[in-house]
């Protein structure tokens, strides 16, 4: 496996300005998840706390927030477009990737890609409560961060919080993962590759892409993935699809610059 570019040792973890005993705690437990120092924030300012760490980048826990930073950029975790995706759904407006996985309440599912965890918060609103949804990332500093923030991100649509909530956040390899897991263990198992590629440049994206590893979809992780699914495999490509050919997808949905592959069990 392929390491991201920002590793635990890269990292110091930190809290905002008189942060209250819940924040401080929850940062100080996360520093000792990823065996990386947890600084005292006291009255000092972030660029003090990073020159006193002796680490390149600082995760910083807020009451709502949970924000990375480095000398040169700062990203707060939030949902990204699952935000505007659930609020469609909401108004009757079915969701593009559900409707293709064929997903519904109840239903059981496994993003192998995570990334910033829009896809998964998504299908976590749609299978419901009597669902679920894993989502695993490989990265261990990005998987906390997803984690963290789904559990304290706030906002007006409470079925947005309410599907964060609900989404499994676990920090693994994908392959070793799937290969732990039982035959038939989801409903739909899903591969968006793209991830890095995909990431706009604002918003201190640059940062979170050093997060990401570079990996790329394996013969051996679709394999695992259509043993695991009693459904279907489901993959995200780019147009005009080429790793959805390389693998053998069938039935491509093709809308704009995405398109989706199934591959069945």
């Amino acid at each position: 496996m392929m390491s991201p570019d920002i590793l635990p040792k890269d990292v110091a973890v930190t809290t905002s300005l008189s942060a209250d005993d819940e924040v401080v705690l929850r940062a100080q437990r996360v520093a000792v998840e990823l065996e990386c120092p947890y600084v005292v924030r006291g009255d000092e300012s972030l660029s003090e706390v990073r020159q006193k760490s002796g680490r390149e980048v600082l995760l910083v826990f807020t009451g709502t927030e949970v924000r990375l930073v480095s000398a040169d950029d700062v990203f707060w975790y939030h949902p990204n477009m699952a935000r505007t995706r659930i609020e469609c759904a909401l108004h009757g407006e079915a969701d593009r990737l559900a409707r293709y996985a064929e997903l519904g309440e109840g239903d059981r599912f496994l993003d192998a890609t995570c990334g910033l965890g829009a896809d998964a918060t998504v299908m976590a609103h749609v299978v419901g409560d009597s669902g679920h949804v894993t989502a695993v990332e490989a990265s261990h500093v990005l998987a906390v961060m997803v984690r963290e923030g789904k559990q304290i991100y706030t906002h007006r649509t409470q079925a947005l919080i309410e599907a964060m909530r609900r989404v499994e956040v676990v920090s693994a390899n994908s392959l070793s993962y799937l290969e732990s897991l039982p035959d038939n263990a989801y409903d739909v198992v899903y591969f968006d590759p793209m991830f890095e590629g995909t990431l706009d440049r604002s918003q201190g994206l640059d940062l979170v892409r050093k997060l990401a590893c570079k990996d790329t979809l394996s013969r051996a992780m679709v394999e695992q993935g259509r043993r695991v699914a009693s459904k279907w495999v489901v993959v995200k490509d780019r147009v005009p699809g080429r790793t959805l050919a390389e693998f053998g997808c069938s039935d491509v949905s093709v809308r704009g610059r995405l398109c989706y592959g199934r591959i069945g069990p």
